[in-house]
């Protein structure tokens, strides 16, 4: 939503800078340029807040490791199948 927040008014930073790099566009120009990508950012918008499982397919793939795991009994054979221990303090 910030992305939306930098192409509309009155804050509109990105449409403010690329108005006065390109000096002969209006500025009702560049905001109108700028309206598909308003749309779009709202569209992806609404689409996860209704379907949340988009944005949370990759995250869910690692915290089942299914992305990184190298084998099914890799940390039985590194640490015989017993838990990490601490080290102790001297």
């Amino acid at each position: 939503m910030m992305g939306a927040g930098l192409i509309t008014p009155p804050v509109g930073l990105c449409v403010y800078t690329v108005a006065s790099v390109a000096k002969d566009a209006p500025l009702e120009e560049v905001f109108k340029g700028a309206l598909p990508f308003l749309i779009a950012i709202l569209f992806v918008t609404f689409l996860i807040t209704l379907y949340p499982q988009i944005a949370l397919f990759l995250p869910g793939l690692m915290e089942n490791d299914r992305l990184f795991s190298c084998s099914s009994d890799l940390s039985s054979q590194l640490f015989n199948g017993r838990p990490l221990r601490s080290f102790k303090k001297r």
